[in-house]
């Protein structure tokens, strides 16, 4: 029999293109499954901001800054309605939610910065409840719905023994006039989400400025607001036990039981941070705290009394937001967590104190900010690590709103609130006297 003769060439070529496909193939594959077991860097939609600059809708815009917000379709509904009917006593105005984020002067400033906004509108549609309505009304936002960015939220809120329901349950064991504020908790770890979320999405050294929605632009950041912010990883309004004495004392540095004594309280309605390694790891610090480590220290305390330091940080009264060991709202998680990254994160301060009439008109808004322990004044900056220029005239919040989202979690869930009949009977028969108001000198 004649044998054909088969070249080595046509016996190589098939070959090699067979284990060239399945090389690319393979390669292909695991690629794939790496990329969709990590957790994603981006958001959902995958956008990266660029610290140089950001494109979307056609157009190219500066992203020195990007702004984040996290909110339940029911309240942007009442908060854009209220934006555009304002009382004209402004105090009730303040109060009760009609300055914010969404009125007409304060978003013509802020739209100039890249706006992250966070929502609820798939699991508000399975609960049954309104979305966001109006999405164009910021002309430089993308919106991100946070249950669908982590896919693990839905089951984890809904699971009656998730962590946060059980450590009210704990709680209640060691103290039996606790309140169980689970469900107000569970919608402030995705104002932590949110943050965590957008500082993973942005480039290093970009200024990521969290904002609650009862905030409001009074004028646009000044070089030296942004000067100010790079020059630490993290910036926010503080609330000390004893200010005068732990203001000065600040960072606390070798000195452990100064640090304790102090503790770290905020408002957690304006925080600063630049992005970078360290502000990822504290704000996953925080998340993690929420999920499995607040449980764990928490008994500890409650097995060994209460007479070690850091379960006492900063001797708040019990039952107080900032007490990391009787709550697991976003007060006390931020405190505590800037608390034990003192020597690794380095922080300061927003002035918000010493109005005075000379500095502008702005401060005719800003003593409508609600006077706390800690108010420094931007003439301490050389003493204490706070700001030369006063935060609210720039940014204003409008904390203690009576119809706020932060403490009234589970009245939103399922109706839209009136403002506390509190409020209303105070203010009528006080009027400013009685709403905490500062004084312009």
């Amino acid at each position: 029999m004649k044998r054909t003769k088969i070249s080595k060439q046509k016996v190589f070529l098939p070959i090699f293109f067979a284990v060239s496909v399945f090389v690319c193939v393979t390669c292909f594959v695991t690629v794939y499954m790496h990329e969709s077991l990590l957790p994603a860097r981006n958001s959902s939609s995958f956008s990266f901001f660029n610290i140089k600059e950001v494109k979307g809708n056609d157009k190219v815009h500066k992203a020195n800054v990007v702004l984040c917000v996290s909110t339940m379709g029911r309240y942007f509904n009442s908060m854009l309605a209220k934006a555009t009917n304002v009382p004209k006593d402004k105090l009730f105005a303040a109060r009760t939610g009609h300055y914010n984020i969404l009125s007409p002067p304060s978003l013509k400033i802020s739209q100039q910065y890249p706006m992250r906004v966070y929502i609820e509108d798939s699991y508000d549609d399975f609960k049954g409840r309104p979305i966001v309505r109006s999405r164009n009304i910021i002309k430089n936002a993308e919106y991100i719905d946070i249950f669908e960015r982590y896919k693990w939220l839905k089951g984890y809120v809904e699971d009656p023994n998730n962590s946060v329901r059980q450590f009210y349950n704990k709680l209640k064991k060691y103290d039996k006039g606790s309140k169980d504020t689970s469900e107000t908790d569970l919608g402030l770890l995705r104002k932590i989400l949110a943050i965590s979320d957008t500082l993973n999405a942005v480039a290093d050294g970009t200024i990521v400025i969290w904002l609650d929605m009862d905030t409001y632009f009074v004028k646009e950041l000044s070089n030296e607001v942004i000067h100010y912010l790079r020059g630490a990883d993290v910036t926010y309004i503080p609330s000390f036990t004893y200010p005068d004495k732990c203001k000065y004392a600040f960072p606390y540095e070798s000195n452990e039981t100064m640090k304790y004594a102090c503790g770290i309280c905020a408002d957690t309605g304006i925080l600063a941070y630049v992005a970078n390694g360290k502000t990822r790891k504290v704000l996953q610090y925080q998340v993690d705290w929420v999920l499995r480590n607040a449980i764990t220290f928490q008994e500890g305390c409650f097995r060994n009394g209460t007479n070690r330091e850091e379960c006492n940080a900063g001797l708040y009264k019990k039952r107080s937001i900032c007490r990391h060991t009787d709550s697991l709202n976003d007060v006390a998680i931020f405190g505590y967590s800037m608390l034990e990254n003192l020597n690794y994160l380095k922080q300061q301060f927003f002035s918000t104190g010493c109005l005075k009439h000379e500095d502008g008109d702005w401060v005719d808004l800003a003593k409508f900010y609600k006077v706390g322990k800690t108010m420094l004044c931007s003439s301490e900056h050389e003493d204490v690590r706070t700001s030369q220029f006063n935060i609210l005239e720039y940014i204003m919040h409008f904390r203690g709103t009576s119809t706020g989202l932060a403490k009234r979690r589970e009245l939103w869930n399922s109706h839209e609130p009136t403002p506390k009949k509190s409020f209303v009977a105070s203010l009528k028969a006080q009027g400013g006297k009685g709403q905490k108001l500062q004084t312009i000198s």
